[in-house]
């Protein structure tokens, strides 16, 4: 990980920002709060609160890879991964009784499905939440060892929305009442879609022409008899979990995920992270030398031989492995620059798949600031929903036994178009963190309050991909089709979905499976 620097600002009560200060984690002059996260500097005074800001995540770019190119000395492996967000994670489990390698550039698998700790407290540093699973993924859970889902149900209320000053709580429930009558028009016409097999599920290849029908056009179209308001509300949904308001999805991709929002969801205390730490886990256990990480891949390509050659890098210096088979499980962009025998047709096609760059933002406070409901979906802020982070390990610590202590919010914010390609270095990112602190303020009263605010933002530059009308149906059989040797698994082949990535890795390992 880069960015370690701590980004200091100083509020002068009641809530007016001044001023940054950068501190190293090895200043020893300055005192520290007890945890597992002392890193950032405690310095308070009577008339001044400061805030202090961690920027982490993933890395705007590549590193140099030195000139020297190795040679494969060892048998070829049955199959190489590279990748080890959740389908790379996925596929290795199923493909751990083979000669398996994973290689994952950073240090920690799990991709989106991240997780931190804080003083004994486990919290999501990238997706939330997942839908209930069925069929295969609920037998994939029990083998790995989650058990059922309904463990760890989120309790209501789920869903509130935060507009003009005004709070409604469970939206799709006793909320509609508060709400104009609209919505809750929507929510039956959603539960008619259902009920006549209308929304597809995952795989998309899978469904009905009648279901692929909906993806020739936009989620904004298939909302405009409900009106603008409906449109407002479910525009912060689509660029949360879409990465783009409702005009540039496909009504096929908003449908898959939305039919799930009106009934209930799930997550550990690390949000989604839960699933990849078992993930990780349960591999290592079975092979520990299955899963390598800190390796970063720059070369894969196709040989004459039949094989596949993979090159690396780790502690600096190139390596080189040969396999029968490859598995990508990284982002298509990412594997047009890696497969260096890829025709340009096939990169081009990769590359039109934009996507939005993201930051979560985990804000720790002496006591919980707002307690109403799991989600709230914020109109007219710079993010667009907060999650009451400790909501599933206390319910608000209503749970009976359930400790007190820090607060938690954490704060999704997909960024804007303009901001898709660029690059997020610190400085934006303490900017986006900024605004997002002083949204919270205005909101939330009970922020200005707080003795001390503690802010890790962690960076996901190009972390969802668009899904725009067409995409899936025009272009997913190409995306999908294998180049040689080398099998593509990961949610690009469909949405930017938690169980589109696990059931793309399994896919793949089956189709190793039968070779």
């Amino acid at each position: 990980m880069e960015g370690t620097a701590n980004i200091v600002l100083v509020r002068n009560q009641p809530g007016t920002f001044s001023g940054f200060q950068i501190r190293g984690n090895t200043d020893e002059n300055s005192p520290q709060r007890p945890g597992e996260h002392g890193e950032f500097p405690e310095k308070r005074t009577a008339d001044k609160v400061e805030i202090h800001f961690k920027v982490l995540g993933r890395p705007n770019e590549v590193p140099n890879i030195p000139d020297h190119v190795p040679v494969p000395t060892d048998p070829p492996l049955d199959v190489v991964i590279v990748g080890g967000g959740l389908s790379g994670l996925s596929a290795a489990w199923k493909l751990s009784d083979k000669n398996t390698l994973l290689l994952e550039w950073m240090d920690t698998a799990g991709g989106l499905a991240m997780q931190g700790q804080r003083d004994g407290v486990t919290y999501a540093q990238g997706a939330a939440y997942f839908t209930k699973p069925e069929g295969e993924l609920l037998d994939f859970y029990r083998e790995i060892g989650l058990g059922d889902p309904e463990k760890v149900e989120i309790p209501e209320p789920i869903d509130s929305y935060l507009a003009d000053g005004r709070l409604v709580e469970e939206v799709w429930g006793t909320g509609l009442q508060e709400l104009p009558p609209e919505f809750g028009r929507f929510k039956h016409f959603l539960e008619l879609l259902s009920k006549a097999e209308m929304i597809g599920g995952t795989p998309f290849e899978e469904e009905s022409d009648k279901v692929k029908m909906l993806d020739k056009i936009s989620a904004a179209q298939l909302l405009k008899p409900f009106g603008p308001r409906v449109k407002t509300f479910l525009d912060l949904y689509c660029r949360s979990a879409l990465g783009a308001p409702t005009d540039q999805i496909s009504a096929m991709a908003f449908l898959n995920f939305y039919r799930d929002e009106i009934g209930p969801r799930y997550a550990f205390k690390g949000g989604t992270g839960g699933v990849s730490e078992q993930l990780d886990r349960k591999i290592r256990e079975k092979n520990p030398n299955l899963i390598q990480s800190g390796s970063l891949v720059y070369d894969v390509h196709n040989r004459e031989d039949g094989l596949v050659e993979v090159r690396y890098n780790k502690d600096g210096k190139n390596h080189s492995v040969l396999a029968k088979q490859v598995i990508m499980a990284l982002p298509l962009s990412a594997a047009s620059r890696v497969i260096k025998d890829l025709p340009e047709s096939r990169k081009n096609l990769f590359n039109s798949i934009e996507h939005c760059n993201y930051i979560v933002h985990n804000v720790f406070t002496p006591e919980q600031v707002f307690d109403k409901s799991y989600d709230t979906w914020v109109k007219d802020v710079s993010f667009t929903d907060v999650i009451v982070t400790r909501w599933q390990e206390t319910k608000a610590f209503t749970i009976p036994g359930s400790r007190e202590g820090e607060g938690i919010l954490t704060v999704y914010q997909p960024l804007p178009k303009k901001y898709w390609n660029g690059k997020m270095d610190e400085k934006d990112v303490r900017k986006f963190g900024q605004e997002a602190l002083s949204d919270l303020e205005r909101l939330f009263p009970k922020m200005k309050e707080q003795k001390w605010i503690d802010v890790e933002s962690f960076r996901w530059p190009q972390s969802i991909h668009i899904t725009k009308p067409g995409q899936i149906t025009e272009q997913g059989e190409r995306l999908r089709e294998p180049h040689g040797k080398i099998l593509f698994a990961g949610n690009n082949l469909g949405v930017p979905s938690f169980e589109e990535a696990l059931i793309r890795g399994l896919q793949a390992a089956e189709t190793v499976g039968e070779s």
